[in-house]
Order: C-alpha cells, then structure tokens, then sequence
C-alpha cells in the first residue's frame, strides 16, 4: 500500500500538470470507470492529499477523488504502460496513466451539484 510519503511524491509529480487542460481521456476499464466524460475539456487547477487520498480541483466545480488503495499510481507515459486503467491526455502532449495491479483503486467526480 503507498504510504503518506509515496503519496506526497506523486502529487509532487502531478502539480507539473496544473493549469493544463485534459483533451483526451482514454478508459481501459469501462465497466468500472464510467465518469470519463465530465473531465474532457476541464482545467487541472489543483492537487492536492488528505491523507492519502488525492484530490483534483478541475474548472467549471469539478472534482476528483481518487484513492489508491493498495497498488495504485500514476505514471507519465507516452505508451500504454502495464496494468493502465485510464489515460488522462493533456493539451500540453503530457499523458498520465492510472495503473492499478489489482483494481481496487478508486475515484469519484463530484460537481458543484454534489455527485
């Protein structure tokens, strides 16, 4: 399980991304990641953690909570690497790949509504 400090470093890692805005999202695993449309066009205008949760501040009152779990990390990649679940493509040719071994982790888009 990423500890707090793994954590930190890959919020380090993704702040690199800020004020970019998501294009393309690619969704390897449809059947339990079925948000991926509210996130095409919206700016990253924060990361950050509570714990060792992370927590994504999008424009138009978008957020992301994503969680982990036991396997789970983010990795800048042009090439599908092993265990991808999802793809965010960003407008400056950046891609992040959520990989997750196991599957378990987790995300949930919130809205200015509240789901």
């Amino acid at each position: 399980m990423p500890e707090a400090a793994e954590v930190q470093l890959i919020i380090d890692q993704l702040k690199t991304l800020k004020n970019s805005k998501i294009v393309k999202i690619v969704n390897l695993d449809e059947k339990k990641i079925y948000f991926t449309n509210s996130l095409l066009n919206k700016i990253l205008l924060d990361i950050e953690r509570i714990g060792k949760y992370l927590i994504w501040t999008l424009s138009e009152d978008t957020f992301v909570i994503n969680h982990l779990i036991m396997s789970g990390t983010w990795i800048f990649s042009k090439d599908i690497p092993n265990y991808a679940r999802i793809g965010l493509c960003f407008e400056n040719n950046k891609i992040i790949w959520f990989c997750d071994t196991r599957k378990w982790g987790r995300f949930k888009v919130l809205n200015h509504n509240g789901y």
